[in-house]
């Protein structure tokens, strides 16, 4: 498995790809031009490698600013009761069992041998994803109770797993806090994989006006 990195900049893209060990497999300068052409080259570099999506993200917007305290927020790595039906061991370097151990991509392909993209919708494996997702939902739900929840990343666009977590955030819940029906109060990302390079614009945009 590997890991890869850009550089970017305004004359050229440094693109390098490296072990899990950090050695550098592989590594290229792109001379910057168009935005079509140059991101061209950098998909047509990366595609040619088996890149590791790394874990579980989460950020809180309060106010319509982001918020962060002393850091910013981990809010993949808090720990979360186990699946009764789940041995895995997980995948977090730090934690090994913490939610981004027990639910992020990589724990799939470890738990199956298969790709999250390439699962059928009925393996049991989406159950035990739903259970951890859920439960962390309703851990920000009770620490924050947040306006709504937005649900982002690749494995989001899977609509079988979005109903699972709301099915089993009412389920973990249990009726204890009052929240809105799971349909308006759980939901999709609206920019279906362009919400980070839209956010990184919105964040240029916002510095620039300072």
């Amino acid at each position: 498995m590997y890991f890869g990195g850009i550089e970017a900049g305004g004359t050229k893209f440094v693109c390098a790809v490296a072990d899990e060990n950090q050695q550098i497999v592989e590594k290229v300068s792109i001379p910057t031009t168009t935005p079509e052409e140059t991101l061209a080259k950098v998909f047509q570099f990366f595609d040619a490698y088996p890149l590791k999506a790394m874990g579980i993200g989460a950020g809180v917007v309060l106010n319509g600013e982001i918020f962060q305290g002393i850091a910013h927020p981990e809010m993949g790595h808090i720990y979360v009761k186990r699946h009764p039906q789940d041995t895995y061991e997980g995948t977090c370097p730090y934690h090994k069992d913490c939610l981004e151990g027990l639910a992020a991509g990589p724990s799939l392909e470890a738990r199956t041998g298969i790709k999250g993209q390439e699962l059928p919708e009925d393996h049991p494996v989406w159950d035990i994803q739903a259970f951890y997702i859920a439960q962390a939902l309703m851990n920000y739900a009770l620490t924050l109770a947040p306006e709504k929840i937005i649900l982002g990343g690749g494995v989001m666009n899977q609509e079988h797993l979005l109903q699972k977590i709301r099915q089993q955030f009412l389920q973990q819940m249990a009726g204890y806090m009052e929240t809105p029906a799971p349909e308006e109060y759980i939901v999709r990302w609206g920019l279906p994989n362009e919400s980070g390079i839209i956010g990184s614009l919105l964040l240029a945009e916002a510095a620039e006006k300072e």
